[in-house]
């Protein structure tokens, strides 16, 4: 059997605060085990696809997919010197 989260784990797992994650549960936006007496629980797996289901594509202003800025390693730039 899973090991449900409450809304405080839930809300570690995703950098929100518990409050939040109750409301986007009550709303139905984010995936949620409704039980008997109106407590709320989440299931991690569910809560992982979800923000899997979230992910987009950066857009810049132009409207095409903005790429992704090179970062220079610290390692190289170190042995550069």
């Amino acid at each position: 059997m899973v090991q449900l989260l409450t809304d405080s784990e839930a809300s570690e797992l995703l950098r929100l605060t518990p409050r939040q994650v109750l409301r986007l549960a009550k709303r139905g936006e984010i995936p949620a085990v409704h039980l008997p007496g109106g407590e709320i629980r989440f299931d991690p797996d569910d809560i992982s696809r979800w923000v899997q289901a979230q992910k987009r594509p950066g857009v810049n202003v132009a409207g095409q997919q903005a790429a992704l800025p090179a970062v220079e390693s610290p390692i190289a730039a170190e042995e550069a010197q």
